[in-house]
């Protein structure tokens, strides 16, 4: 006779131990840090985009609580798509959102038009990317933000290249400096706010062969982000 597979089913004393296990690393460690997995809270919902086409290519939109890169060339209608993101988002919750303004384009006539809530949305124009950085971090930390729109990563103006010769190599320094906020802003993401960065495509100087063009800011932003 063939031996009985082993049950492969938790019993109710290691269940009632994980749920001790959690509750007690949740006492030492802070309130939420530990989860189980069927947590209704590491549930991933979708925000449509407005667009029926996107949302059946994205499996219903994008993720909610997560950063998603929209990249492209000049003129694509990448901020207006992530003003249409805001009007649903405005729709399906509070709708509070937070615009980093570094091309200063922001038109408050034209988002009205496309149905955003002003009285919902908070602008904020930092001078130098440390300050962008540090400013995002700070209001994404409040919690009170559905959604956090930077515009644009392409627009970030390092400190040591505002204040040097233009001249001046500053190769690497925009890398850095998006490496570390997007670990900022993962890290620090702890009441699902949304993140749109918005992002524009450079030319590859000196490429013969492969893909001739590529977002700015290297190749954290992607590894990071959810789309």
């Amino acid at each position: 006779m063939p031996k009985k597979a082993a049950s492969t089913e938790p019993t109710e004393g290691k269940l009632s131990m994980l749920a001790a296990v959690v509750a007690k690393l949740n006492k030492e460690f802070g309130s939420g840090v530990v989860r189980l997995g069927s947590d209704d809270y590491l549930k991933v919902d979708r925000i449509p985009t407005g667009s029926y086409v996107l949302d059946f290519i994205t499996g219903g939109g994008i993720p909610r609580g997560r950063i998603t890169e929209i990249y492209g060339q000049y003129s694509a209608c990448k901020t207006y798509l992530a003003w249409q993101i805001v009007v649903q988002i405005q729709k399906m919750f509070t709708g509070v959102v937070l615009y980093v303004n570094l091309e200063d384009t922001f038109d408050s006539e034209h988002v009205q038009r496309i149905g955003v809530d002003l009285s919902r949305v908070v602008v904020m124009r930092p001078n130098v990317a440390e300050d962008a950085v540090n400013m995002t971090y700070a209001a994404l930390k409040e919690g009170v933000f559905d959604a956090i729109i930077v515009d644009s990563i392409a627009a970030l103006l390092p400190k040591a290249e505002a204040e040097a010769d233009a001249e001046k190599d500053q190769m690497g320094r925009m890398g850095k400096l998006t490496s570390a906020m997007m670990r900022k802003m993962v890290n620090g993401n702890t009441n699902k706010t949304t993140i749109i960065l918005i992002n524009q495509e450079r030319d590859k100087l000196g490429v013969m062969w492969g893909e001739k063009s590529a977002p700015t800011g290297g190749r954290a932003i992607p590894y990071y982000a959810s789309q």
